[in-house]
């Protein structure tokens, strides 16, 4: 049996999915629980996992609006495994990417993952809060003052220094799209795929800061002026901080 490690919490429950598309109920084996989950629903009788729409599309990974016990704020990320010559996800990759989110957490920088589940070898699954928006979102908004948006930039900094210094992995997939901004307006990782441990890759020491700088700040539809000003902020940010660094 292949184990994903969660802490000593299980629930000794029945947990079913709603699949709206097939309008039933599927059981769904091997499953583990997070602390939060025992903490929020332990005491009901059953968890069921309502499975909605698909948000997002991707080849390997299904994004799914989802509900527990009919609280609407979750999404279902199923993940289907494989290996073709245009790469592949293992469920090695798939444990990474929980072990990695559930770390963060303790450090303010994740929300946990509530409840993960594998149910073939050519499927699994996880259950996590769902964001209203991403750094993305909010750095492209045309209505957010450019002062407002140097703040969330500031916020980045303090990630990528938490993440390398004191968490010491690197995201590995580090850009504005995978950050998101919580009701509070505090940033949260997600995706961890592709996340691996600085202790054993120090070689990768700079790349989240560099792929962020490459990429973070090149928005759609926000104007020029505020782009190349949002630009140029975020190399005076990283400038001070490899000179701090040296």
């Amino acid at each position: 049996m292949r184990s994903i490690r969660f802490g000593k919490y299980k629930l000794e429950k029945d947990v079913r999915i709603m699949d709206d598309e097939k309008d039933q109920f599927y059981s769904i084996k091997n499953i583990f629980y997070s602390q939060d989950l025992k903490k929020n629903y332990g005491q009901m009788n059953s968890v069921i996992v309502t499975v909605g729409e698909n948000i997002s599309g991707d080849i390997s990974n299904n994004i799914y609006e989802a509900s527990i016990n009919d609280e609407d704020k979750y999404i279902l990320k199923k993940v289907h495994i494989y290996e073709n010559e245009y790469g592949k996800c293992t469920i090695k990759m798939f444990k990474n990417e929980i072990k990695y989110q559930n770390k963060l957490v303790q450090y303010g920088l994740s929300d946990p993952v509530l409840f993960a589940y594998i149910e073939s070898e050519k499927e699994c699954g996880f259950l996590m809060k769902k964001y209203r928006y991403s750094l993305f979102d909010v750095l492209d908004d045309y209505h957010l003052d450019f002062e407002d948006k140097k703040v969330y930039l500031g916020k980045v900094r303090k990630m990528l220094e938490t993440l390398a210094i004191e968490v010491k992995i690197c995201h590995g997939n580090f850009q504005s799209c995978n950050i998101m901004v919580d009701e509070n307006k505090e940033l949260k990782l997600i995706d961890f795929e592709k996340a691996e441990s600085l202790r054993k890759n120090k070689t990768k020491k700079d790349f989240d800061l560099d792929l962020f700088t490459k990429i973070g700040c090149k928005l759609v539809k926000t104007s020029e002026e505020v782009e190349i000003k949002l630009e140029e902020y975020w190399y005076n940010i990283i400038n001070n901080c490899k000179n701090e660094n040296k």
